[in-house]
């Protein structure tokens, strides 16, 4: 815009400021032309205004908790919220519960069985899903691998991020979300491209390392113990992951998590004061007073002179007791079966009643679900599981309401694998087959130098059954058949290990035949004359297939009013 002009000798150039007023005008005007033309949210008014502490012009993720006492007061008042509040660890719980984290199934696609029977077998050792004692995969030695993996998570839904540090030992240590604090002489920095993030440290836009400082900071030990801190690259020299940091991100470039508990905060407290609330007018309400009115027949009403006395006043044995309490009531305090009770007397003609607030209302529990709900949503829970309460929908909206959890079951399920069971089952192996180290195996060492593949590996996690298990048999049973969904797929989403449950069924079933042509050549040499030699076969299927009389085994239909076809070995049992 062009400034209003001045003329060395003092006067002013009218020129100038004609043109400076015109280009005013014509500012204000196209100013009022843009505002129809763009985004309301791009605007601000009175009804609009800008929210404390955004920067119009666009700033990066971290610059939102750019100091200490920004981000570490949202963790602590998340663990705040575990601690004190009622509902939210039980949410956390049931959350984890849904997830199934400590149920995965590890399936190892090398190329060669006993490589792949060698790294499970392994695998179970080190997580201590089989070993007692000491637990070798925790730093502390008191966690198993899917213990951990379940506190990780609860962790970093209460925290926002959490790092676990393999050693050289073969043991994963754990630092909570404090610990990662930037290091004595580096500022916290809000830039995503460059610097220290609150103990992450950013070169060229790309994490590098974390800085640990292995101590609770105390009031007055902040900078002695600041240099202290240890830096922990996040790759090693071949880009291996050797840091495995989780947590729950926003934008691209952020570097520290938000805690799943810092959303829902003004409905968590908004709660406890609707609650806070509800109690003191319960308690408002449990003062009752116990009214006594005279009876009297109709008639003209008497005028009442409060200081002469009325007929039919309360019988009083002294003034002590009783107390004018204004309006023409009297009072007087008597005592009923051990308690004290205030009894009133009202003027002749007049009655009171007593009256109460209608509390709770309905809007009481409307707006307690409603609370309830937004803390539920972002626990990525539906109410009725932070509740337990299936009377909140019927059978269809549950069902319905669960498959819709369920998908973000599986990017959580998926998520937390990525971000822990792979990179330590990779590291694991990667100490195996390294020479030097204290977990090196030569036997693994040298089937992968033959060609094994022990890094190709897949994590199966559990599904959730339906509500009726005969349709759940059912729906796999023609799956499988019609080749939608492999038999291992079908056993890993129940937690079954096909590797170990094919072999286990097999020597079950066989142990059933066995034992029933044992049974049945028993049968036979006892009782010649009634069992023939040439009944044997029938024989020993009637004792194995139980009390049926035909021998026929059931199948289990997707149609419960479909008859299933015999299969050709039934059939030939039934005529054998």
């Amino acid at each position: 815009m062009i400034a209003n002009g001045t003329a060395l000798n003092g006067k002013t150039h009218e020129t100038l400021d004609r043109l400076a007023a015109l280009e005013e005008k014509y500012f204000e005007a196209r100013k009022d032309r843009e505002a129809k033309q763009t985004y309301l949210a791009g605007e601000t008014d009175r009804m609009n205004p800008v929210p404390q502490g955004i920067d119009p012009l666009g700033a990066g993720a971290d610059s939102h908790y750019r100091t200490e006492r920004n981000y570490f007061l949202m963790v602590e008042r998340g663990r705040h919220a575990v601690r004190n509040h009622p509902l939210v660890e039980q949410g956390i719980n049931r959350l984890m519960a849904n997830l199934k984290l400590g149920e995965f199934q590890l399936d190892v696609d090398s190329g060669d069985p006993d490589v792949d029977k060698d790294q499970k077998d392994d695998w179970r050792g080190w997580t201590c899903e089989t070993a007692g004692g000491r637990n070798e995969c925790d730093y502390e030695g008191s966690r198993s691998f899917a213990q951990l993996a379940c506190q990780s998570f609860f962790s970093q839904i209460q925290d926002g991020d959490i790092l676990h540090l393999p050693l050289l030992d073969g043991r994963l240590q754990t630092w909570e979300s404090h610990h990662l604090r930037s290091p004595g002489g580096h500022r916290p920095s809000g830039m995503s491209s460059d610097g220290i993030v609150h103990g992450v440290e950013v070169r060229a836009g790309q994490i590098a390392a974390y800085h640990i400082t292995p101590r609770d900071l105390l009031p007055g030990q902040s900078l002695t113990r600041r240099g202290q801190s240890v830096r922990v690259p996040a790759f090693d020299a071949e880009g291996n992951k050797i840091a495995f940091w989780l947590g729950f991100r926003h934008r691209f470039n952020q570097r520290r998590g938000i805690s799943r508990l810092s959303p829902p905060r003004d409905a968590m407290t908004g709660f406890d004061d609707l609650n806070y609330a509800n109690i003191k007018s319960s308690l408002r309400r449990s003062l009752i007073s116990y009214l006594m009115e005279q009876a009297q027949a109709k008639g003209p009403a008497a005028n009442f002179n409060p200081g002469v006395r009325q007929d039919g006043a309360i019988p009083q044995a002294g003034d002590r007791y009783a107390k004018k309490i204004g309006l023409g009531l009297e009072a007087i305090t008597i005592e009923q079966a051990g308690e004290p009770a205030q009894v009133i007397k009202t003027p002749d003609n007049y009655t009171i009643k007593g009256w109460n607030a209608n509390l709770p209302s309905d809007s009481f529990f409307q707006h307690s679900a409603l609370l309830l709900t937004m803390l539920a949503v972002n626990l990525d829970l539906p109410l009725m599981f932070l509740l337990l309460d299936g009377s909140l929908v019927n059978f269809h909206g549950g069902r319905m309401t669960f498959d819709q959890a369920k998908l973000r079951f599986r990017q959580l399920q998926t998520d937390h694998a990525q971000g822990l069971w792979y990179p330590t089952y990779h590291w694991r192996t990667r100490q195996r087959i390294t020479p030097g180290s204290l977990q090196f195996d030569p036997k693994l060492y040298a089937a992968v130098k033959r060609g094994a593949t022990p890094f190709k590996c897949k994590f199966r996690p559990a599904a959730w059954p339906y509500v009726k298990p005969l349709e759940d048999a059912a729906a796999e049973d023609l799956a499988e058949r019609r080749n939608l969904k492999s038999m291992r797929s079908i056993l890993s989403d129940r937690g079954v290990d096909m590797d170990e449950h094919v072999p286990e069924v097999i020597k079950g079933r066989g142990l059933w035949i066995r034992k029933a042509i044992e049974e049945a050549k028993a049968i036979q040499q006892d009782f010649p004359d009634v069992v023939q030699p040439a009944d044997l076969p029938r024989l020993w299927r009637e004792i194995w297939y139980g009390n049926e009389a035909t021998g026929v085994q059931l199948a289990i239909s997707a149609n419960a009013g479909e008859a299933q076809p015999e299969s050709p070995a039934t059939k030939g049992s039934r005529d054998g």
